[in-house]
């Protein structure tokens, strides 16, 4: 709590930020042509009335909520969503981190305004130290805006050449209070310490009211080979950054962890997993969206056309291969 907010400022008040003592930001990063978004995100934070929303989408009353909605494929039924439940409590069961956190795993079906079935996996917890914690970390940078936004040229189904880059833009804005750039001289503290240096840039933070930048580049292409150093023996996957780069890289992490024999993960956490990942294959669609509320304070991560499951890797196709391979 001490790093999250500054010992002088007054606990248990909600923050009310004072004309002229904002710091507003207006960034944007466009790498090659987004004229129609294929995919993309929208995380913004909003207050009471979608912290609200968020706990009638979940079914539960509980002042902290980490809500999970997925679109669900056509022919499944709630008792196999059942069964994905109780493999993520599986899962969160062997935590460690998770022992001492007082939280459930709640799970909701809803048909949303356009008919689309949504499952809704949710964290929910009315431990008051939980509660206390994220009320007064809210309470402090609770801001008058907060959005980032990604737009994609490719989704995750799309039909595309092997050569296509995919395309992107990236934006955010904001309207905080300028103590909250505090946060950053917490951080740099609890690292290596505070130069003079990076005491004259958190000063100058601290002195601005307006920031906007717009970066634009032709073509991810030349950004992507100017920040990676790639080789000609790497796979085009690699080479060739779109989403079958990140296929690709999932595919090679399920072979090196779940499939492989031996390999760095244990039996008893490799069985739970692997049962996890087939579930979420079979029965899931794509993601909806990722909220999470804290009694008034609401986060909210909306995606589009993110139909990342049905583009996964199976894991029966993996082992078909990797034994084909070994004959």
């Amino acid at each position: 709590m001490n790093l999250l907010i500054p010992q002088d400022e007054p606990e248990g008040t909600v923050n009310k930020i004072k004309e002229g003592k904002t710091f507003k930001t207006n960034f944007a990063l466009t790498v090659g042509p987004v004229d129609e978004p294929q995919s993309g995100f929208l995380l913004h934070y909003e207050r009471d009335q979608t912290a609200a929303t968020i706990r009638k989408a979940a079914k539960v009353e509980d002042p902290v909520v980490l809500s999970f909605c997925f679109v669900v494929k056509d022919d499944v039924d709630p008792f196999s969503l059942g069964e994905l439940s109780g493999s993520v409590k599986n899962i969160l069961g062997l935590g460690s981190f998770l022992a001492k956190v007082k939280y459930q795993v709640k799970s909701a079906m809803n048909t949303e305004t356009d008919g689309t079935r949504t499952f809704v996996l949710s964290l929910t917890s009315s431990d008051p130290t939980i509660v206390d914690v994220c009320k007064k970390v809210l309470d402090y940078y609770s801001p008058n805006k907060f959005e980032v936004g990604l737009d994609l040229s490719q989704s995750p189904t799309g039909e595309y050449g092997e050569n296509d880059f995919i395309a992107a833009k990236l934006r955010l804005e904001t309207d905080t209070k300028r103590d909250a750039v505090r946060l950053l001289e917490n951080l740099i503290m609890q690292g290596q310490g505070m130069t003079e240096a990076d005491y004259k840039v958190v000063q100058l933070i601290r002195a601005m009211r307006n920031f906007g930048l717009e970066l634009e580049f032709d073509n991810i292409k030349d950004f992507y080979n100017f920040t990676v150093n790639n080789v000609e023996s790497d796979p085009l996957e690699f080479r060739i950054l779109s989403w079958k780069t990140l296929k690709f890289g999932i595919e090679r992490g399920l072979e090196q962890y779940l499939v492989q024999q031996g390999g760095p993960l244990p039996a008893q956490v490799k069985a739970p997993l692997s049962e996890l990942y087939k579930r979420l294959c079979d029965y899931l669609k794509a993601i909806h969206s990722v909220k999470f509320c804290a009694e008034g304070h609401a986060l909210v991560l909306d995606f589009k056309t993110m139909n990342i499951f049905e583009a996964l890797p199976k894991l029966d196709a993996i082992e078909a291969k990797l034994t084909g391979n070994s004959n």
